[in-house]
Protein backbone atom coordinates (compact mmCIF):
# COMPACT_ATOMS: atom_id res chain seq x y z
CA UNK A 1 0.00 0.00 0.00
CA UNK A 2 2.76 2.39 1.06
CA UNK A 3 4.37 1.51 -2.44
CA UNK A 4 1.08 2.45 -3.72
CA UNK A 5 1.18 5.72 -2.55
CA UNK A 6 4.79 6.95 -3.05
CA UNK A 7 4.32 5.76 -6.81
CA UNK A 8 0.99 8.13 -6.99
CA UNK A 9 3.20 10.78 -5.27
CA UNK A 10 5.85 10.48 -7.39
CA UNK A 11 3.51 10.52 -10.71
CA UNK A 12 1.85 13.58 -9.16
CA UNK A 13 5.78 15.56 -9.03
CA UNK A 14 6.81 14.44 -12.46
CA UNK A 15 3.59 15.94 -13.91
CA UNK A 16 3.45 19.08 -12.64
CA UNK A 17 7.13 19.85 -13.26
CA UNK A 18 6.30 18.78 -17.07
CA UNK A 19 3.32 21.65 -16.75
CA UNK A 20 3.57 23.71 -19.93
CA UNK A 21 1.84 26.26 -17.81
CA UNK A 22 2.76 28.27 -14.38
CA UNK A 23 0.21 29.66 -12.52
CA UNK A 24 0.94 31.62 -8.92
CA UNK A 25 -0.92 30.45 -6.01
CA UNK A 26 -2.97 33.35 -6.35
CA UNK A 27 -4.97 34.81 -8.99
CA UNK A 28 -4.39 38.91 -8.73
CA UNK A 29 -7.13 40.85 -10.06
CA UNK A 30 -6.82 42.07 -12.90
CA UNK A 31 -8.26 45.74 -14.01
CA UNK A 32 -10.14 46.80 -17.33
CA UNK A 33 -9.03 47.58 -20.62
CA UNK A 34 -7.27 45.81 -23.63
CA UNK A 35 -4.65 43.45 -22.65
CA UNK A 36 -1.06 43.14 -23.07
CA UNK A 37 -0.42 39.35 -24.54
CA UNK A 38 2.57 37.92 -22.68
CA UNK A 39 4.42 35.07 -23.85
CA UNK A 40 4.40 31.41 -21.06
CA UNK A 41 8.44 32.25 -20.43
CA UNK A 42 7.10 35.91 -19.48
CA UNK A 43 4.65 34.61 -17.29
CA UNK A 44 6.80 32.19 -15.86
CA UNK A 45 9.49 35.21 -14.89
CA UNK A 46 6.10 36.76 -13.74
CA UNK A 47 5.03 34.11 -11.09
CA UNK A 48 8.73 34.09 -10.10
CA UNK A 49 8.19 38.41 -9.01
CA UNK A 50 4.83 37.61 -7.24
CA UNK A 51 6.71 34.85 -5.17
CA UNK A 52 9.74 37.32 -4.59
CA UNK A 53 7.70 40.10 -3.45
CA UNK A 54 5.24 38.05 -1.45
CA UNK A 55 6.81 37.75 1.38
CA UNK A 56 6.73 41.45 1.80
CA UNK A 57 9.29 43.27 -0.32
CA UNK A 58 8.13 45.89 -2.38
CA UNK A 59 9.06 45.93 -6.26
CA UNK A 60 8.13 46.35 -10.00
CA UNK A 61 7.38 44.18 -13.15
CA UNK A 62 7.73 45.87 -16.08
CA UNK A 63 6.80 44.25 -19.81
CA UNK A 64 7.36 44.97 -23.17
CA UNK A 65 4.74 46.20 -25.80
CA UNK A 66 4.76 43.05 -27.38
CA UNK A 67 5.06 40.91 -24.26
CA UNK A 68 7.88 39.21 -25.09
CA UNK A 69 10.61 40.44 -22.53
CA UNK A 70 9.77 41.29 -18.95
CA UNK A 71 11.95 42.59 -16.46
CA UNK A 72 11.67 43.16 -12.77
CA UNK A 73 13.29 45.15 -9.65
CA UNK A 74 12.84 44.77 -6.14
CA UNK A 75 13.95 45.67 -2.60
CA UNK A 76 15.77 43.01 -0.88
CA UNK A 77 15.44 44.39 2.37
CA UNK A 78 12.18 44.30 3.98
CA UNK A 79 11.89 48.17 4.89
CA UNK A 80 12.08 50.01 1.52
CA UNK A 81 9.15 51.59 0.88
CA UNK A 82 10.24 53.95 -2.94
CA UNK A 83 8.23 52.59 -5.11
CA UNK A 84 9.11 55.16 -7.57
CA UNK A 85 12.70 53.98 -8.22
CA UNK A 86 11.54 50.52 -9.07
CA UNK A 87 8.96 50.89 -11.50
CA UNK A 88 11.94 53.26 -13.28
CA UNK A 89 14.30 50.05 -13.00
CA UNK A 90 11.91 47.46 -14.05
CA UNK A 91 10.87 50.04 -17.27
CA UNK A 92 14.62 50.71 -17.81
CA UNK A 93 15.95 47.01 -17.67
CA UNK A 94 12.91 46.46 -19.83
CA UNK A 95 13.35 48.61 -22.27
CA UNK A 96 17.06 47.90 -22.78
CA UNK A 97 16.84 44.41 -23.53
CA UNK A 98 13.78 44.52 -25.47
CA UNK A 99 15.07 47.48 -27.31
CA UNK A 100 11.23 49.24 -27.37
CA UNK A 101 8.60 50.73 -25.49
CA UNK A 102 7.66 48.49 -22.05
CA UNK A 103 5.05 49.12 -19.74
CA UNK A 104 4.50 48.52 -15.61
CA UNK A 105 2.12 45.48 -15.62
CA UNK A 106 2.52 45.32 -11.88
CA UNK A 107 3.87 47.12 -8.60
CA UNK A 108 3.91 44.93 -5.33
CA UNK A 109 1.35 42.80 -6.10
CA UNK A 110 -1.42 44.90 -7.37
CA UNK A 111 -1.89 44.50 -11.31
CA UNK A 112 -1.72 48.00 -12.79
CA UNK A 113 -1.78 47.00 -16.84
CA UNK A 114 -4.17 43.72 -17.53
CA UNK A 115 -2.52 40.95 -19.30
CA UNK A 116 -2.83 37.31 -20.61
CA UNK A 117 -0.84 34.32 -22.09
CA UNK A 118 -0.40 34.48 -26.21
CA UNK A 119 -2.49 30.87 -25.51
CA UNK A 120 -5.03 31.85 -23.57
CA UNK A 121 -5.36 35.08 -25.84
CA UNK A 122 -5.38 32.53 -29.21
CA UNK A 123 -8.52 30.17 -27.04
CA UNK A 124 -10.45 32.94 -26.38
CA UNK A 125 -10.39 34.26 -30.20
CA UNK A 126 -8.32 37.23 -29.45
CA UNK A 127 -5.57 36.70 -32.11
Amino acid sequence: MHRVVLVLAVCAAFLSACATESSPAWRPAQPAGKPVFITLQVERHLNKYYSTVGAGRSGAFAVSEKGHVGFYAYCQAFSCRDEVSFTREALRGCEVRAHSPCVILAVGRTVRHRYMTYRQAEAEGLL
